[in-house]
């Protein structure tokens, strides 16, 4: 009896642990999109820093959970939801402060492309493309070096 419970709570524990991040073959997958990335293109909009403006980018924390960032002029929050098996990845939780800036362009590019992307696809080791549901791509990121 004692070996079939602890038999039972080490099925539990294995489930907890793979689950956090999705299941054992997933965490390494969205484990992949840990860190901070810098925004390279939203839409039609080529992302080059000015000088008045922060450079806009998008973190993601699977241990904590969270998508966090900068549209380079409002800081944005909220929950990771992605599925690696399936690549899919949604944004709609997010929320975000609302300052008026000088430019509001490159806010509104990287808004918009968020708000149409459902996958995503990481290129090499430092690049990370956010499709729509035709699978084009509405951003492309670059991984930050510490």
């Amino acid at each position: 009896m004692v070996k079939n419970i602890f038999s039972a709570l080490m099925t539990i524990a294995a489930c907890i642990i793979t689950s956090s991040c999705g299941t054992a073959g997933q965490a390494t997958g969205i484990a992949a999109l840990d860190g901070e990335w810098d925004i390279t293109q939203a839409g039609n909009v080529t992302i080059d820093q000015k000088q008045d403006m922060e450079l806009p980018f998008i973190g993601f924390s699977c241990k904590e959970n969270r998508v966090y960032g900068n549209t380079s002029c409002n800081s944005l929050t909220g929950i990771l939801n992605a599925d690696a098996k399936q690549k899919t990845i949604d944004f709609s939780t997010l929320g975000s402060t609302k300052m008026m800036c000088h430019d509001m362009n490159t806010e509104q590019a990287v808004l918009e492309a968020l708000a149409k992307a459902r996958k995503y696809n990481i290129k090499g080791d430092n690049t990370l493309i956010l499709e729509n549901d035709n699978n084009q791509p509405v951003m492309t990121l670059k991984k930050r070096t510490k």
